[in-house]
């Protein structure tokens, strides 16, 4: 494979990766669609033309077409060798180049190289001058960056300050150790100061608060600008050669004295010339500092030359700038354009004509990096002679020729790129001729150049100082305006404003009953601090409503645990039935019969309740406990959230208890009604249950029951109560809180109107106005008045309708606290009937409490034989006791009693009288005793 050289003056890499997807895409099936495309084309096209022309001649064109075309340009492939020239040592290789690419571009660019090399030789001297190794004007742009070379550091910036202040201006002003213009001489700022010895009693207060003098400061402030200039040629380095600056760096430094040899006449170092140029700028800055007005000039003139300036700068810059890349671009897209090239190529008729113009185009492109050489050596010969010149006035570099030198540079610069800008024109014209071309660019610089004197001359002869949209000093008198079309429509009418002594503003409007409104926002000072004091109601509802939602949450909590307990107690009741021993020392058979048959019920409803939708016993069961403790379930979404028993509930479920139908509504209200019949009768054998210290597991299970289904049930009251309460706190505040959507009203117009409800004119306007703090207290007493008035809540929406409201007025008498309060007739009446109704509500509830105190079973056939032969005994006696006669008769003929009158009279004697607690705490004991024997006979 044969090895070729692609000379660039830039992007290098670039090219490399560009050549490489243009070797891919020619081995790819889409370039051979495409060349099979041309292919048939150009068939067709030659079996056209010979079908009307009969000349055998296009045959044998496309024949010859086909078999060289692919064979010499497509698949014959060279080596490409990429040389960057910008980049010494930078060579990249890319393999199977077709020769169609290859071809041109190495003949293009070898002559490019060659011819520019050649001019370069004859025209530069170094490689820092050379276009094709630093670009365009390098030298020059390396001097105007080491000119901005200024101090970066806050720190040195402001010790330098210091330092010229109190001791620079202090040598010259007072000590006359030298002048000005000796200092603006000097081509070695800190060199001239070493000669002269500082200041011993005048110097710097440092950072820290210590006092240096001059001399003491001095040394180190020159220590620090040779480290500041070291680091401004890395970031020289770093701004020039990016990632490269390392490698590079040294040729900077060389490439930047050999700069101010050339144009300044100086042989110092790099980082002699940068602190040089540090020391200038920071002298300037300090000078300019002294006077601002110093830096005023003529304004005509300097528009003129601003707008020459920014013409130049404009053209030059990017011209110089972006020709470059434009000459480096087209070579990199004419390269890729290869497989366009050759597809065009198959066409007979074609072939000659975009063969050659393709050549062609890299020929001239060429041509455009000798003619850049060539202005850069004419331009740097230029600018040198001249840089020399103004330079030797002060044997260098120094304050006064600074700005001069930069201005020369950066005027040659605009100019360089302004006639950069012919090259792509003159490249195409060498071999016509360039008389026209010359005559063109001559009008085209002279049109611009009176575009921008024209518009400045006019103001400057006719005095018109603009500034641009600026207008100063504008007076205006007896002015007219006419044919003025302006569709605001203004209308005052009917307004009186006053200025009040104090300040403060009053606006009457005639056409609205003489009302006022009072402005008072002038007469106190607007400063970036508030002094308003508010007392809001938002905070304490917030507050409310917190402590709330934490009581429903532990409300909440407490009531799932009193469901789980209660499911996990009616879980107990298989092992307390299949037990049912007694684990103490009595044992009541009537009493678990009672449990039983609650339970009974319970099981009887859960089941229906089962069966009617489908439920599991568990699902059934927590179903029937929720709402037997007082939980309404609206809706499905309920049976879990309200429930909290840890059932779970499926959609299903839930499903069936959104579409039940009447008759099964009809037996969940029974079996609720039901069940609760049953959780009502369980907790009341439960409740008997407490004075037994030993229980079966039957009882405990029925007193365990009792006890959480009465918890249960509060806790239910309880939860509701706080979803209430949180219900009501929640609206609240959701109405007092503001956002983005929120509507918002002003008090100000409610509270003058309360005002002038209850004061006169000359109050309300004090009041109104008020500025000082004890007004301000006064009016907010008042302002809280007004808060808790009627006429607030009427306002804003917090209080029922007027008549409603009035309703209640009447309704609550304030009582009257100096005498004693007293009953109307009608209230007594109420009041004792309702006492009567509760005192024999009372006594009902004390003789059932009594008939079930201590009553473990609710029915017993012994007991009840019992009671029937006490009161067989005492019936007799009583009658005996009611007819004596009768009774002192039969006494002879008496028998002695029965077996079983014997019985009973030992089984059961008469109470005495219960007077006190004690006696029925004994008679219990007496009663329970007297049960024990029995249950043992």
């Amino acid at each position: 494979m044969i090895t070729l050289h692609y000379y660039t003056y830039s992007q290098g890499g670039a090219l490399m990766r560009a050549l490489n997807a243009i070797a891919t895409f020619f081995g790819t099936a889409t370039f051979g669609s495409m060349l099979s495309i041309a292919i048939m084309v150009g068939a067709v096209l030659t079996l056209g033309l010979f079908t009307f022309s009969r000349n055998p001649q296009h045959l044998w064109k496309w024949a010859i077409v086909f078999a060289l075309v692919p064979l010499l340009l497509i698949q014959q492939k060279a080596r490409m060798l990429v040389i960057d020239l910008t980049e010494p040592g930078s060579t990249y290789v890319v393999d199977n180049v077709p020769f169609v690419v290859a071809l041109p571009t190495w003949a293009a660019s070898t002559l490019m190289a060659g011819i520019t090399e050649s001019v370069e030789a004859i025209f530069t001297t170094s490689d820092e001058h050379r276009y094709g190794r630093t670009g365009m004007l390098f030298g020059s742009e390396l001097f105007l960056l080491s000119r901005q070379a200024d101090v970066k550091e806050v720190a040195l910036r402001r010790r330098w300050y210091d330092f010229f202040h109190n001791c620079i201006i202090g040598d010259v002003e007072i000590n006359d150790k030298y002048t000005w213009d000796e200092l603006g001489e000097t081509p070695d700022l800190f060199g001239f100061l070493d000669k002269h010895s500082m200041s011993p009693l005048r110097g710097v207060i440092l950072s820290n608060g210590e006092f240096q003098t001059c001399r003491e400061f001095y040394p180190d402030l020159r220590r620090d600008f040779e480290y500041a200039a070291k680091g401004d040629l890395n970031l020289l380095s770093t701004y020039l050669f990016g990632r490269h600056a390392s490698v590079y760096s040294e040729q900077l430094n060389r490439a930047l004295s050999n700069s101010y040899h050339s144009f300044i006449g100086i042989s110092n170092s790099a980082v002699d010339v940068l602190r040089q140029n540090m020391a200038i700028n920071a002298v300037r800055f300090s000078i300019n500092t002294l006077d601002p007005t110093s830096n005023a000039l003529n304004y005509a003139y300097t528009q003129n030359k601003m707008q020459q300036t920014s013409m130049w700068a404009t053209l030059g810059m990017q011209a110089r700038e972006f020709l470059p890349m434009l000459h480096t671009m087209m070579f990199f897209i004419f390269s890729c354009l290869g497989f366009f090239v050759i597809a065009a190529a198959m066409i007979p008729s074609m072939t000659k004509m975009v063969l050659l113009n393709y050549v062609r185009t890299f020929f001239y492109l060429a041509t455009w990096p000798a003619l850049f050489a060539i202005l850069n050596g004419i331009m740097l010969w230029t600018l040198e002679s001249r840089s020399l010149s103004t330079a030797s006035l002060f044997n260098g570099l120094s304050l006064k020729n600074a700005i001069a030198l930069d201005e020369l540079h950066i005027r040659f610069a605009w100019m360089t790129g302004f006639l950069m800008m012919s090259i792509p024109v003159l490249a195409g014209k060498i071999l016509q001729g360039g008389g026209r071309f010359v005559e063109s660019m001559n009008y085209q610089l002279a049109s611009m150049i009176n575009s921008t004197n024209a518009r400045v001359s006019a103001s400057a002869s006719t005095g018109n100082v603009d500034f641009g949209n600026l207008q100063m000093s504008n007076h205006a008198f007896n002015n007219m305006t006419a044919n003025k079309l302006d569709d605001t429509v203004a209308l005052r009418t009917g307004m009186a404003s006053v200025q009040n002594p104090d300040g403060s503003m009053t606006n009457t409007y005639f056409n609205d009953g003489n009302r006022q409104t009072f402005h008072s926002q002038d007469t106190e000072s607007k400063a970036l601090w508030s002094t308003q004091v508010q007392s809001l109601l938002q905070t304490s509802i917030q507050d409310q409503y917190a402590q709330a939602v934490s009581a429903q949450t532990q409300t909440s909590a407490s009531l799932t645990d009193a469901f789980n307990k209660g499911h996990q107690i009616q879980n107990r009741w298989n092992d307390a039935w299949s037990s049912s021993q007694s684990y103490g020392e009595g044992h009541t058979l009537s009493t678990e019969g009672h449990i039983a048959q609650a339970n009974s019920k319970m099981g009887a409803a859960i089941e229906s309740v089962s069966k009617t939708l489908g439920w599991t016993e568990d699902q059934s069961s927590a179903y029937l406990m929720a709402t037997s403790a007082g939980v309404e379930i609206g809706t499905p979404k309920m049976l879990g959230s309200s429930i909290g028993t840890g059932i779970k509930w499926s959609d299903e479920n839930r499903e069936a208890f959104s579409h039940m139908t009447a008759e099964q509504k009809q037996i969940m209200d029974q079996a609720t009604h039901q069940y609760s019949d049953g959780a009502t009768a369980l907790q009341r054998a439960g409740f008997t249950l407490d004075a037994k210290d030993n229980r079966s597991a039957m009882e405990q299970y029925a007193h365990d029951f009792a006890l959480n289904y009465q918890r249960t049930q509060g806790l239910v009251v309880s939860a509701s109560e706080s979803s209430a309460k949180v219900d009501s706190l929640s609206s609240l505040k959701s109405q007092m809180e503001s956002d983005s959507a929120s509507f918002s009203a002003s008090a100000m117009s409610g509270f003058q109107r309360y005002l002038e409800g209850n004061f006169e004119q000359p109050e309300i306007q004090r009041l109104m106005t008020a500025r000082l703090p004890e007004e301000i207290l006064e009016i907010r007493e008042h302002y809280q008045d007004y808060l808790n008035s009627v006429d607030f809540q009427r306002n804003f929406g917090l209080a029922p309708p007027y008549n409603e409201m009035d309703d209640l007025a009447e309704l609550h008498l304030a009582p009257e606290l100096r005498s004693q309060p007293s009953l109307t007739p009608k209230q007594k009446a109420m009041a004792q009937s309702e006492a009567e109704l509760a005192q024999s509500s009372i006594e009902e509830i004390t003789t059932d409490m009594i008939r079930l105190y201590d009553s473990e079973r609710l029915f017993s056939p012994d007991d009840h034989r019992n009671v029937r032969g006490n009161a067989a005994v005492w019936g007799g006696h009583l009658l005996s006791q009611a007819d004596p006669e009768s009774e002192s008769s039969d006494d002879s003929q008496a028998s002695p009693p029965s077996e079983h009158v014997r019985k009973v009279e030992s089984h059961t004697s008469a109470p005495d009288i219960i007077q006190n607690e004690q006696q029925y705490e004994g008679y219990k004991q007496y009663v329970r005793r007297k049960d024990d024997t029995s249950e043992q006979e």
